[in-house]
């Protein structure tokens, strides 16, 4: 009896409160009045009471200032203020704080006791009203003034995309949000490309651009801003229409930037590497040009932070005239090597040459120029023709013992190298570069899995001394820098802008992600699950930099490859591939990581294939040990082969 009577005043209260919204159109008091009944009734588990006043106090679109208004401003708007310290929210502002927040919270028991179609429905409504052509995404975000990134927000629209994401309730929401976005609604347009399907998606990507260029207001802008953040594009076309997104969303807030926050930089900087990610580097160059620009609008973001952003920015591509186009020469000459200098560790260097190290060089015999008795019991480097499932010998190097890594240059001109002599360990493993065109070698030094810059004009490796971790120089082995003194195998990404490595520390083993441009960890914490308790070398990228792989175990039993989804998000999803042996070197070609296995004493190459299964290569040497294996393309596998137990061919 106390129950229905309690809810018959909440009604009450609703009625009355819906007629005053409906009268003229929602003020601040209205709006809390009919939230303060939402809370009340899930309170007192009236959920379908609760879900109606939320819709009702909503469904009309952002309150108005009435009624008490927004007192904070008027009160303080001839007051000496603070600046030092940030204002606290308006009226106007904490309602739609209020609102945001009920809605997340309460959305849960809605599910729960009126099912998941009535939850999603009352959130539609609001940001879909049935009586108006609007759309209310209602758009929170609070800027970091210490970090060069997009604000992070919150909104209704955003808990509603959620929830129907992947779902069978997304092509209905889809086909809401175009039919909205064919009248100019940009907010429309942006839900429409985050909840649109692979095939829907060039369509609803080319109409929120046109609509963007007509125009559009901050929060508009924040809200397009994080819905294409949120896109995960694998195909080249689509990430090429989103780059010319977000160029033109970047050239319509040109004229925004103020002290105050970090939005209108960091969306350039975004839009920047979105089209340097697509090749347009003529649009990249151009908002890095917009962007030095608006160093001089404001205190927050000071013209030297963006004299650094954009000349590591240039310089990590190799465009060094743009970049001293846009700096001067002189500041290009302070900044043109910083990407290649960064410091994790309190900068600690060694300037210690291949000279000064132990460089003994091993003897490199073209394979073409010896006869088959020279080539038994001696190590080769082959190359593996996937098409025609052949192989053939490139260089025999008659006096090393083990060579443990192979990396081609990206001009295939060089093979970069570990190895290792008889009687040595391999913590004295010494790296070389092999010309491919006469079999010169020179010496780098002592180190482990070296890999080459995208530009060939640096090498990163691990190394047991003289400090253990990770390291980069130059590739002639000079200017040496530690990174991580707690990394070990690292891999260069294909784009040039993240090196990769495994992460030993007291909490355990994990990735660590670096960025160049920014020159930090953008992932220093990043732990696996703890079904993955440990982590061994042999990382490497996929074509496409979105994907890792590198060998593990699992603890539950087995041991394999740990395949790693890399997205822009700040997360990585793990997927482990099985194999019955564990894997010594990792390559990738066509996707898939390529393994040599054990298998009755002897290595053999595999292919580990998208349900586990370890597929031997057509093609390898018989009778050796086929190993460290390294992708120069889909088709052109480079492996090193050397005698089996019983001294082999």
């Amino acid at each position: 009896m106390r129950t229905n009577l309690f809810s018959s005043i909440l009604l009450t209260g609703l009625v009355l409160a819906c007629a005053e919204l409906q009268a003229a159109g929602p003020d601040i008091q209205q709006v809390n009045r009919a939230l303060d009944i939402a809370e009340r009734a899930a309170a007192a588990e009236l959920y379908d009471l609760s879900l109606r006043a939320v819709v009702e106090a909503l469904k009309q679109g952002p309150p108005q200032v009435g009624g008490a208004g927004d007192r904070l401003d008027g009160r303080f708007r001839s007051a000496r203020v603070d600046t030092t310290s940030p204002l606290p929210p308006s009226a106007l502002q904490a309602v739609r704080i209020r609102a945001i927040r009920i809605a997340e919270e309460l959305y849960p028991q809605w599910e729960q006791h009126l099912g998941k179609e009535n939850a999603v429905d009352g959130i539609r409504k609001v940001v879909f009203p049935e009586n108006s052509q609007g759309v209310f995404v209602w758009w929170v975000t609070g800027d970091q003034p210490d970090k060069w990134q997009l604000a992070d927000g919150r909104g209704v629209a955003s808990l509603l995309m959620e929830e129907v994401a992947g779902s069978a309730r997304a092509p209905q929401l889809y086909s809401v949000a175009r039919q909205r976005a064919e009248s100019g609604n940009v907010d429309a347009a942006a839900i429409a490309v985050a909840v649109a399907e692979s095939e829907q998606l060039p369509a609803a990507l080319t109409m929120l651009r046109s609509i963007v260029t007509r125009g559009l207001n901050r929060e508009n802008a924040r809200f397009v801003a994080s819905c294409l953040a949120g896109l995960d594009l694998r195909e080249d076309q689509l990430r090429r229409e989103a780059a010319a997104v977000w160029h033109v969303l970047a050239l319509q807030c040109r004229s925004w930037n103020r002290a105050e926050d970090t939005f209108v930089p960091g969306l350039l900087l975004r839009a920047a590497r979105a089209s340097f990610s697509v090749g347009r580097n003529d649009r990249g160059v151009e908002l890095l040009e917009v962007l030095k620009e608006s160093g001089s609008a404001g205190r927050t973001v000071l013209p030297q932070e963006i004299s650094k952003v954009i000349g590591t920015e240039l310089i990590v591509r190799g465009l060094t005239a743009e970049s001293e186009l846009l700096l001067g020469s002189r500041v290009v000459d302070e900044f043109r090597g910083r990407y290649l200098h960064p410091g994790l560790v309190g900068a600690a260097t060694s300037e210690r040459s291949r000279s000064e190290a132990e460089n003994r060089l091993p003897t490199v015999q073209i394979a073409g120029d010896v006869s088959e008795e020279d080539l038994a019991g001696k190590v080769w480097i082959c190359s593996l023709n996937r098409t025609s499932g052949t192989s053939r010998r490139l260089f025999v190097l008659p006096d090393v013992s083990q060579i443990g890594s192979l990396a081609l240059s990206p001009d295939g001109q060089q093979l970069l190298l570990h190895a290792t002599f008889p009687g040595e360990p391999v913590s004295s493993a010494q790296m070389f570069v092999i010309s491919i065109n006469d079999g010169s070698i020179r010496g780098l030094g002592r180190g482990i899995y070296p890999d080459w810059s995208p530009h060939g004009r640096r090498i990163v490796y691990s190394s047991y001394s003289p400090s253990r971790g990770v390291w980069v120089m130059r590739s002639d082995g000079t200017d040496r820098q530690l990174l991580d003194a707690t990394g070990w195998s690292a891999a260069w990404a294909p784009g040039g802008r993240y090196i990769a490595w495994i992460r030993n520390q007291k909490s355990g083993y994990g990735i660590g992600i670096y960025d160049l441009a920014e020159a930090v960890l953008t992932r220093p914490s990043l732990q696996l699950p703890r079904e993955f308790p440990f982590l061994s070398a042999g990382m490497q990228w996929s074509a496409d930099g979105r994907r890792l792989f590198t060998r593990g175990w699992r603890s539950q039993g087995g041991q394999g490859v740990l395949d790693l989804q890399v997205t822009d998000r700040p997360r990585v999803d793990v997927r482990f591939r099985y194999s019955s042996g564990f894997p010594e070197r990792i390559g990738v070609m066509g996707g898939d990581p390529v393994i040599s296995l054990n298998r009755t004493g002897v290595e053999t190459l595999c292919v580990l294939n998208e349900a586990g299964e370890a597929v031997s290569l057509k093609g390898q040497w018989d009778g050796r040990r086929n190993t460290a294996p390294y992708a120069s393309g889909d088709a052109e596998l480079l492996y090193v082969s050397r005698p089996a137990a019983n001294g082999g061919p």
